[in-house]
């Protein structure tokens, strides 16, 4: 007899008799059961009659059904939505790009960011699933500051995943910031002048505090 707990899916489709489902005493916290769609009402009969607890997705799949695992930090390029397979996503995912084909459904077991634009198919999401007015995506691992020559260079509706904090620049202003219409996911604080705050508000998701600055603005100062 054997238990399986704590894993990202649990496939069942292997199962091709009664004595192979019994050997199974329990499955628990899974994040993924896959079940036959077909086969011997006996064997159907016993997988389901295996205690199950702390399931949070259960899917029921031809055996030719292809299920493709990704682990991690995951970019979901148009190539890899545009497969023909299930995708498990476990982890925090983005969409990189707008994509006209998205064929593989998405189970996510984490966090999905996605342009609003793109037709993901998602299946089922254990965590957060949040799409975005974007084109493009730029993450960054510390600390950013946008100044006017940096935000020049930027793609059109560009995404910036910020872990850490923003500081934009005092030559940023709010023309640039409409010609570009970036979009920021900030983990911690963001600082700007009064001039392009309302921008911000509207163009940000701030974990931290949106802290606004006047005329007497100074870089240093963090008051």
């Amino acid at each position: 007899m054997s238990i399986m707990k704590n894993m990202p899916i649990v496939d069942l489709r292997t199962i091709t008799s009664v004595e192979a489902a019994h050997a199974i005493e329990e499955m628990k916290n899974i994040a993924l059961l896959i079940l036959p769609e077909e086969s011997d009402p006996e064997v159907l009969s016993a997988i389901h009659a295996i205690p199950k607890t702390n399931v949070a997705t259960t899917l029921t799949l031809p055996k030719d059904t292809k299920i493709n695992q990704l682990i991690g930090q995951v970019e979901l390029t148009p190539a890899i939505l545009a497969q023909d397979s299930i995708l498990v996503i476990s982890g925090q995912s983005m969409v990189t790009e707008p994509c006209e084909e998205c064929n593989a459904p998405l189970i996510v077991c984490g966090q999905l960011i996605y342009p609003k634009s793109c037709p993901v198919k998602i299946l089922s999401v254990s965590g957060q699933s949040k799409s975005y007015d974007y084109e493009h995506y730029v993450s960054v691992d510390d600390d950013f500051e946008l100044d006017a020559d940096t935000l020049d260079l930027m793609e059109y509706k560009t995404l910036l995943d910020i872990d850490g904090d923003l500081r934009v620049a005092k030559d940023v202003t709010i023309d640039m910031l409409k010609e570009k219409m970036p979009y920021f996911l900030v983990d911690g604080d963001v600082r700007c002048q009064k001039n392009v705050a309302a921008f911000m508000k509207l163009r940000a998701e701030i974990d931290g505090s949106l802290r606004v600055k006047g005329a007497a603005y100074e870089e240093d100062d963090d008051e």
